[in-house]
Parts: C-alpha cells; sequence; structure tokens
C-alpha cells in the first residue's frame, strides 16, 4: 500500500510542476509581458531620466537594498550551516561515546575467557 501511495504521489509532483512550467511560458503570457516591458520603457525611458536628478538616489538605494538583501541571505545559510555542523557534530560524539554510555547503564560487560582448544 505504501508503494502505491508513494508511485502516486509523485505522479502529482510531476503532473503539477508540468502544468505550472507549461503555464508559465505560454505564448500569450510571454506577449503580456513585452507589452508590460514597452509600456514601462515609454513611461521611463531615457529623457525622463536625465530629466529626473532623483533617478541616481534612487538606484543608488536600490542597489544598497540589493546589497543588503545579498548579505542577509548569506548569513541566514551560513547560520544554518553553523547549525547543522553543530548538530552533526554532536552526533558524532554521541557515537563515539555510545559504549561508555552503554556500559554505565548496564554495568561492565565481562570479560571474554580465550576459547581453548581440545588438547
Amino acid at each position: 500500500m505504501k508503494s502505491i501511495a508513494r508511485i502516486v504521489f509523485a505522479l502529482t509532483a510531476v503532473a503539477a510542476c508540468t502544468a505550472a512550467v507549461a503555464q508559465s511560458y505560454s505564448p500569450s503570457d510571454q506577449e503580456r509581458r513585452d507589452r508590460n516591458r514597452e509600456e514601462l520603457m515609454a513611461r521611463y525611458g531615457e529623457p525622463h531620466r536625465d530629466a529626473d536628478r532623483s533617478y541616481d538616489n534612487d538606484r543608488h538605494s536600490t542597489l544598497r537594498h540589493k546589497t543588503h538583501h545579498v548579505a542577509e541571505k548569506t548569513r541566514e545559510k551560513t547560520h544554518a550551516a553553523e547549525k547543522t555542523r553543530d548538530f552533526t557534530h554532536r552526533q558524532a560524539q554521541k557515537m563515539r561515546n555510545f559504549g561508555d554510555r552503554q556500559n554505565d547503564r548496564f554495568g561492565k560487560a565481562p570479560e571474554r575467557q580465550p576459547e581453548r582448544t581440545g588438547q
């Protein structure tokens, strides 16, 4: 039963991803994007930029914002990597000390006597 459920889930996920990709690259969607781009260029074209001196300030704050955003994402990923490294280090320490913990819990195991051959 588990394998059937997994197969159905996988097929559903593949179908959903395929539909999403097909929808985002449709010709009508691309035409709409082209029209929007042309409208923006007409509205905020080169002559308008030269007339408006605040453009440089806006551009600077936008770049600063993007740079800050990238730095923040880097910090988050580094922090996640540190957490993962700390977790794996703790798990490795637990595995290294497994024998000691078992001996403390159940008492020291008796030492095995060497087997004697039939002489």
